[in-house]
């Protein structure tokens, strides 16, 4: 006969913790992803406010995105209006804030875009917590944290750029992807291929980590997921590409594809790539050779990578993920510092997969144990913790601090644009600042959106051991900003220590009056000049203007070539011979 519960027996059952609720299951995770957001919203917010605020002048290619949004706006496509180097799925994204500036004022929709990103930026940190979930709260944290402080990701995400949208989708695919089990909703499985369709659609190098994913995917999880994530990936990078695809397709295979591929190599050598690839740019400076603390740091992340690959398999995704990346600003012939961000996502999850096997070391078969929360031993934990954030702290330190931009003189500048028909500059955002961009376009002025850009497709010239021709002898280049900037009454020039302009456009500007100016800023005026050069598209590198074939230039052809130019005098809109 079994005996009655009593007071000296309890039912054991009534012992039992009760079983965790999904929201209390989830609950850590939650509280880690929300707080890195915040701290990557506050340093973006802090290095925004440092770079002269949402109204400051910060780079070129912000505005030659955000510019080119608004075009589309006004009924302008890129490839068949203007010259646009990449996909148009920046574009897609920037465009309801160039329906606003359309609306409302053209500084007021790059403000916006400016403050979509830092929020971008925010949501990509607690997408790397996601991500790194796998391995537990410990490295979601690391993870999350690195990817809020580290400098090149935080300056990147401070101003409307292609590297944090790139980020979104890579970052989107890898955080739902990212199941304890090998089972993962069909839903899931369209979301990744979406985000990655988008991805693809922001720069063309998002290519390589999507193909990496979808190999990692078909390993992990069959042919049938794969084709899962394969579907809506390629819906969403046609439905985005096609329309313009349809508009100009010669001219966007050219200047997506084409020009990315033959472009001339930069004076960029490796130590200087490394050194910007690991955010230490400051710390090498202009530096010859591998010195510190390049040298440590390389050995650092040589040996976190083994260590990752062997102690924890889960996370050889990454690995491979930040290598292929790797591997492609290595090889890219261009290079500058903001390139960085692109190995963001893959670098953080292995900072903090890193982190959790050094903190195992001393256990090696918690290696290989499945999910387990903190999944780290206390006492190393604490130790590689502590670590972890002194170094973190250093790092936010450098934000605090870190510039991109300035302020605008936009009150000194605006009174000389005010009354002219077309405005034409060296930097296209000056215009959305000064609020004449959308007035040009609704005048039919010359949509040169990246005239810089012209030199890496119309005005395309290498010289003979590959490398691109410095803008001063590149003749073509010269031609078309000559005749783009007389095709206004005014010019906005913002960055006169980069333009590359020959002496025949700087003495044309030596006579020409200043109108406004302060620092580096200056406002020229002229006097309208009739004839060629002034109607839309006869510089903006469209696909109605027929590339120039590529050339290798001579400094002997260049500077004869050169001297028939300045006999000439004051060169036509046609495009040089």
């Amino acid at each position: 006969m079994t005996p009655s519960p009593t007071l000296s027996s309890p039912d054991p059952a009534m012992h039992e913790p009760p079983a965790p609720s999904s929201v209390g299951r989830h609950l850590p995770l939650a509280i880690v992803t929300a707080a890195v957001a915040v701290v990557a919203l506050v340093v973006r917010a802090v290095i925004v406010l440092n770079s002269g605020g949402l109204s400051g002048m910060v780079g070129y290619d912000q505005g030659v995105y955000y510019s080119a949004s608004e075009a589309v706006t006004w009924g302008l496509l890129p490839y068949r209006d203007f010259l646009f180097l990449h996909p148009p799925g920046i574009l897609v994204a920037l465009a309801p804030l160039g329906l606003v500036a359309r609306l409302t004022r053209d500084s007021l929709g790059l403000e916006l875009a400016r403050v979509l990103v830092v929020l971008v930026g925010a949501a990509n940190a607690a997408l790397v917590a996601v991500a790194a979930r796998r391995l537990g709260l410990f490295a979601a944290a690391v993870a999350g944290t690195f990817y809020a402080l580290w400098p090149p990701v935080a300056m990147a995400e401070s101003q409307p750029r292609l590297e944090p949208f790139v980020s979104l989708g890579l970052l989107v695919a890898l955080a739902v992807l990212a199941s304890r089990s090998d089972r993962v909703p069909r839903a899931a499985l369209v979301l990744a291929g979406c985000a990655l369709g988008f991805s693809v659609t922001v720069k063309i190098w998002a290519v390589v980590p999507v193909l990496v994913i979808l190999v990692a995917v078909l390993v992990r999880l069959g042919p049938r997921a794969l084709a899962r994530v394969a579907a809506p990936l390629a819906a969403t990078a046609t439905l985005i590409c096609l329309p313009f695809f349809a508009a100009a397709p010669s001219a966007m295979f050219r200047m997506v594809v084409r020009d990315q591929l033959v472009r001339g190599r930069m004076t960029r050598p490796l130590h200087a790539r490394l050194a910007d690839m690991l955010g230490l740019a400051a710390h090498v400076g202009q530096r010859s050779g591998l010195h510190e603390p390049l040298t440590p740091v390389l050995a650092v992340v040589g040996i976190g990578l083994v260590l990752v690959w062997v102690g924890l398999p889960v996370a050889r995704l990454a690995v491979v993920l930040l290598l292929a990346q790797a591997a492609v600003l290595l090889a890219t012939p261009s290079f500058f510092a903001f390139y960085a961000a692109y190995l963001g996502p893959a670098f953080a999850l292995c900072v903090g997969a890193g982190a959790v096997a050094v903190a195992r070391l001393p256990y090696p078969h918690r290696a290989r144990e499945r999910w387990r929360g903190l999944g780290v031993p206390h006492t190393t934990g604490a130790l590689v913790a502590l670590l972890t954030v002194a170094v973190l702290a250093t790092v936010a330190r450098t934000d605090a601090f870190t510039r991109v931009g300035s302020a605008f003189p936009v009150a000194t500048l605006r009174g000389a644009v005010a009354h002219a028909r077309c405005v034409t500059t060296d930097s296209v955002g000056s215009l959305a600042l000064l609020d004449v961009l959308g007035r040009n376009f609704s005048h039919g002025c010359p949509a040169v959106i990246d005239l810089s850009g012209l030199t890496h497709d119309r005005d395309a010239s290498l010289l003979p051991d590959g490398m691109q021709a410095p803008r001063r002898t590149d003749l073509r280049w010269q031609h078309d900003v000559n005749a783009y900037l007389r095709s206004g009454q005014v010019e906005v020039l913002v960055r006169r220590h980069y333009d590359g302009f020959d002496s025949s456009i700087n003495r044309w500007l030596h006579r020409s009056p200043v109108l406004a100016g302060t620092g580096g800023y200056r406002v020229y005026g002229h006097p309208r000049r009739s004839g060629p050069g002034t109607g839309r598209g006869s510089v903006t590198g469209a696909s109605h203007t027929k590339p120039q074939p590529r050339t290798t230039a001579s400094h002997e052809s260049q500077a004869a070539v050169l001297s028939s130019v300045r006999r000439a005098g004051r060169p036509s809109s046609s495009t040089a011979a």
